[in-house]
């Protein structure tokens, strides 16, 4: 009773912390930031259907664990109006909460595990990750299985395994696997380093126990892992390139110093860190924060060892993260990467996670033995003085002896070089300092009152002063939001009835860095994209359009290009940009990063820049660089400009190598010797890359229209330009016009008309849209000719393509002849997973719908099984006798329902176990 009574009390007690914690920003509005906007909102409070038709052509939302799709507390969010707030602090109380208790059992102390539960969820994972509750849900759930694997070790019971089992299943289903995944490897580590040591027969019985209730947490999470692990090998994270598994890793050099200055390298603009600056990219997965107050916490642990020694077992968890974090500068990531399932895991950063859980751990340890009285006031002094000492080499060698670091700081928080080297006069590390030192005199109060409530209330203190003010300065504050910044404008209002009227598509082409009509929040609207921000992106819709990391498109209008056209986008939008550019300042700041070159590099050999209205013009200016063409000799043509005046009058202009453009890469030590042409004139520069700018005449003064990029070098393996800038100058009015990210449309007027929906937003109509289905002649392609036959107009002999008669497939299909005057296609049902036809074929047919490809699609043809091939890359085809013919689609998840299956077993298993195992296996406590 007493137990349960001091448990209640911390639960209630760290709720209310919390809440009073996270008040500005959960009475503010809406406390979402950063992924929390653009997918946990439309997961949970969008449409919901198994196959969600409003992004990527149609996608499984419920295979991507960062959906949340079959959370139960992602279910209350959406049956209780108001509770998002609530959704978003959950996990800090949580896993606040399970540390405490995982804690007490490790210590005796209650109070401690509070101290260790704080620990934890203010520190860097938890905070960083707070727009990310996808991240930090499971993070959560991962301290009660830690609880239970631990209530197992003292008495292996049956309510013990069960709460194992629920609480691992919920980390599994609660968010994206990679924490699962640590979770799983610290639930075996921890097994194993308790078993270590015991007596053969408890410690046989304690970890069969152990493993059974990781199993069924396992089998209680297969309704997401089973899908999602089916679902990956189609996606462009399978598998993922080294590079991309360490993206985002943290220099070595810089590991104390992000866990002891979290915002030394930026990621706060609250006041009282008066020079901090948001770089929050890196703050978000990189941040590793202990604090000074935790760390010396955790060095109190020590001589717990001996004792314990799962203390060392945490201490190595704590090393071996920070050598994990540190990515590819030590060899245990070479090591992981050969290991199935880690190796899909990416950002090394992450692995904060384990990090800032050992030092909460560890905390809890060292606190209980301060509270017991066990330490003196000598050994508080040491540790301390070891945690700065650490912290002092730190800064030294981070900043002081870095000089690209001490650059950064001097440009992110725009300060004199003195102050940015000064860890007093510069905030990011005065506050630390200030924070460390307040806290270590009250862990001397601590240890001088050890007998007294009065030392918890020191050590509390303290440890809420240091790691509070860093989670209290970060991006949860200033980035919440609120309802009626969600709520769709009058303009996307009137684009979705347009798109609804046609039944077509709409090409958000800024991607989720632009709402309100950004991915996914069009969910929230029934507005179909054919974007999607999702880790895990099909592959094959990849190749057609091109999705971006960030859930926007790449392809875009060209000659002869009907990737857009056969994905049925009907419009395309994005914000206006309005750039004052003058002779002088010729340049916007927009960037157009086209990219044309050899066609084993991109099915792109040239790209078209249209303008609103003809300029007249008398030079014109190109920004550019080369990759992959170090071989490429001086002075060779390898591109040329198409200067198109209003009359169609044309003119020619090489661009060639060693003079106007040059390889991007030129100055980097490893690629310099190997290029065989000069650097141009540089435009700009950052490291390992070059822009070049070179200047046309264009004789006299003409009225330009169009302006073409060929890529003109004839080896087919080498080279490619990206085209950065392109601006016309008339030197007379001393005028001039940027091409931007709306060339392309302008371009081809016939094909795309402009829309005046708001003087915020450019928006086209695309009037060579395809229907919702067609038929065509199947043409076996492999992925890259058929890239190219869809993007260029020409298939790999020369020949011309027709993507309105013709559908490439990989598929072999034979017997269908092209389609006759007299074919027909109608739809008769169009539900999220249902689709029915009605078809006319004066003979056999393929029909094409321009919806995404996937295998768990199941077709009949007059109630006959037929087989469902991908056709055009990413979209579905099915072959069709003739007559007439009703042709219905069905997706069926066979893998969800395995994983339901799987499920519904655990569940079986666990009510059994409760059943007859209501008795402790073993009537002694493990010590």
């Amino acid at each position: 009773m007493k137990t349960a009574r001091e448990l209640i009390v911390a639960a209630v007690a760290l709720l209310a912390f919390f809440i009073a914690f996270f008040s500005p920003a959960i009475f503010g509005g809406l406390m979402a930031s950063g992924d929390a906007i653009v997918e946990t909102i439309p997961a949970l409070l969008g449409s919901h259907h198994l196959w969600e038709p409003n992004m990527l052509l149609g996608y499984p939302l419920y295979v991507d664990a960062s959906a949340q799709y079959w959370y139960p507390l992602g279910w209350i969010v959406r049956a209780i109006p108001g509770a998002f707030n609530a959704y978003i602090v959950a996990p800090f109380v949580l896993a606040a909460f399970g540390t405490t208790g995982f804690v007490r059992l490790l210590t005796g102390s209650t109070r401690a595990g509070v101290i260790a539960g704080i620990t934890f969820s203010l520190g860097g994972f938890m905070i960083s990750h707070a727009g990310h509750p996808m991240i930090v849900h499971p993070a959560a759930w991962s301290t009660f299985v830690l609880w239970g694997l631990e209530s197992l070790r003292r008495r292996p019971s049956a309510p013990a395994l069960v709460a194992v089992a629920l609480s691992f299943g919920l980390c599994g289903l609660s968010g994206q696997p990679q924490v699962f995944v640590f979770t799983f490897t610290l639930a075996i580590g921890y097994t194993l380093a308790c078993a270590f040591g015991q007596p053969a027969r408890p410690r046989k019985r304690y970890v069969v126990y152990a493993i059974a209730g990781i199993a069924l947490g396992i089998a209680f999470a297969a309704p997401q892992l089973i899908p999602a692990a089916a679902f990956a090998s189609q996606t462009t994270r399978f598998p993922l390139g080294f590079g991309d598994f360490t993206t985002l890793q943290i220099p070595p050099d810089q590991l104390v110093l992000r866990m002891l200055f979290p915002y030394a390298l930026g990621g706060s603009t609250i006041s009282w860190y008066p020079f901090a600056g948001a770089s929050l990219g890196q703050f978000t997965e990189q941040t590793i924060a202990v604090g000074s107050i935790a760390s010396t916490l955790a060095l109190l642990a020590i001589p717990a060892w001996r004792e314990d020694r799962r203390v060392l077992f945490w201490f190595g968890i704590a090393i071996v993260a920070m050598l994990l974090a540190a990515g590819d500068a030590t060899p245990l990531a070479g090591i992981v990467y050969q290991l199935p399932v880690y190796n899909l895991l990416r950002i090394p950063g992450r692995h904060a996670f384990e990090l800032t859980l050992a030092a909460a751990v560890l905390a809890g340890y060292g606190t209980a033995a301060l509270l017991r009285g066990a330490v003196r006031l000598v050994a508080v002094v040491r540790a301390f003085a070891a945690v700065a000492i650490v912290a002092a080499i730190a800064y030294a060698l981070s900043i002081a002896g870095h000089p690209a670091i001490l650059s950064q700081i001097q440009t992110l928080y725009d300060i004199s070089l003195a102050r940015a080297a000064s860890p007093l006069s510069n905030g990011a590390f005065g506050v630390p300092v200030a924070t460390g030192t307040i806290g270590f005199l009250l862990l001397l109060m601590a240890a001088r009152f050890a007998k007294y409530r009065l030392a918890f209330v020191c050590a509390l203190a303290a440890v809420v002063l240091d790691l509070g003010c860093f989670g209290w300065s970060a991006y949860w504050r200033w980035q919440t939001t609120n309802w009626s910044a969600l709520a769709p404008p009058a303009w996307v209002l009137r684009l979705q009835a347009l798109s609804q009227a046609r039944q077509t598509r709409i090409d958000w082409l800024p991607g989720i860095s632009s709402p309100p009509l950004a991915p996914n929040l069009n969910l929230l609207y029934e507005v179909s994209l054919t974007g999607g921000y999702t880790p895990l992106r099909p592959r094959r819709l990849d190749v057609l359009l091109g999705v971006t990391d960030y859930g926007a498109t790449t392809a875009l209008p060209n000659d002869g290009d009907a990737a857009l056209d056969i994905a049925g986008v009907g419009f395309a939008a994005m914000p206006a940009v309005h750039d004052n550019v003058t002779a002088a300042k010729p340049f916007a700041d927009e960037d157009l990063h086209r990219f044309v070159g050899a066609t084993s590099e991109t099915p792109y050999s040239q790209a078209a820049f249209g303008l609103p209205a003809p300029f007249v013009a008398n030079r014109i200016l190109l920004v550019s660089d080369m990759g992959d063409s170090v071989a490429i000799p001086n002075d060779a043509t390898v591109a040329e400009l198409v200067v198109t005046d209003a009359t169609g009058r044309r003119q020619e202009i090489p661009i060639l190598a060693g003079r106007d453009t040059s390889e991007v890469a030129y100055d980097r030590t490893d690629v310099r010797p190997l290029v065989r042409h000069r650097r141009a004139r540089v435009f700009s520069s950052e490291p390992g890359a070059n822009h070049y700018l070179a200047t046309y005449r264009l004789g006299t003064h003409a009225a330009v229209a169009r302006v073409d990029v060929r890529w003109l070098y004839p080896d087919p393996t080498r080279g490619g330009m990206t085209i950065e800038k392109i601006s016309l100058v008339n030197d007379l009015r001393g005028s001039a016009f940027s091409f931007g990210s709306l060339a392309p449309f302008y371009a081809q007027p016939h094909r795309w008309r402009r829309l005046f929906l708001d003087s915020s937003i450019a928006a086209f109509e695309n009037l060579d849209a395809y229907p919702r289905a067609w038929m065509a002649t199947p043409v076996t392609l492999n992925a890259a000719a058929a890239a190219a036959a869809i993007r260029t107009g020409r298939m790999p002999d020369g020949t011309s393509f027709d993507a309105a008669s013709e559908a490439t497939t990989d598929a072999k299909i034979s017997g269908i002849g092209g389609p006759d005057a007299h074919d027909s296609v109608r739809v008769l049902e169009d539900r999220p997973a249902r689709l029915a036809l009605a078809t006319h074929c004066v003979r056999s047919c393929f029909v094409v719908v321009r919806d995404a490809f996937d295998p768990q699609w199941r077709v009949t043809v007059d109630g006959v099984w037929a087989s469902v091939v991908p056709a055009d890359l990413a979209l579905r085809g099915v072959s069709v006798p003739a007559g007439n013919r009703t042709v219905r689609f069905t997706f069926v998840p066979v893998p969800l329902y395995a994983g339901f299956m799987l499920c519904g077993a655990a569940a079986l298993c666990c009510f059994a176990l409760l059943l007859k195992l209501r008795a402790p296996i073993s009537g002694r406590r493990s010590t």
